[in-house]
């Protein structure tokens, strides 16, 4: 079975996105994301990740351009409900990377724009 903390580490800086896609936060009793997909992207390396990079892995995965709106990312060792961060800003991006220092394994969301508009 693969372990990103083993294999990444001795490469600091690598860590592997565990990509949940083409679903939608559900605001009921549990907040949960539900539905889509979840894929995931090893080796990626922190000196190049963007909301580009994001976008064009998106793209890879059948999505086009204009569906990827929004990204979130859950802050290691915590629940969804407490732990979801917004992910879209350089400084956003900035927190999230503290995180891939201890951390070889992150938890992205995104959100479709067909899915905003029931928010």
């Amino acid at each position: 079975m693969f372990d990103p903390e083993v294999k990444y580490a001795n490469r600091p800086g690598f860590f592997t996105l565990r990509l949940h896609h083409g679903g939608d936060f559900t605001d009921e009793d549990d907040f949960d994301y539900s539905g889509g997909q979840v894929d995931h992207i090893d080796k990626v390396d922190s000196d190049f990740l963007s909301v580009i990079m994001l976008n064009d892995m998106l793209v890879e995965l059948g999505y086009s351009e204009e569906d990827v709106v929004v990204y979130h990312f859950r802050v290691p060792g915590e629940d969804l409900m407490l732990g979801l961060r917004p992910l879209g800003s350089n400084t956003d991006f900035i927190r999230l990377l503290e995180y891939v220092k201890t951390r070889c394994l992150i938890f992205i969301f995104n959100i479709l724009r067909k899915n905003l508009n029931r928010m």
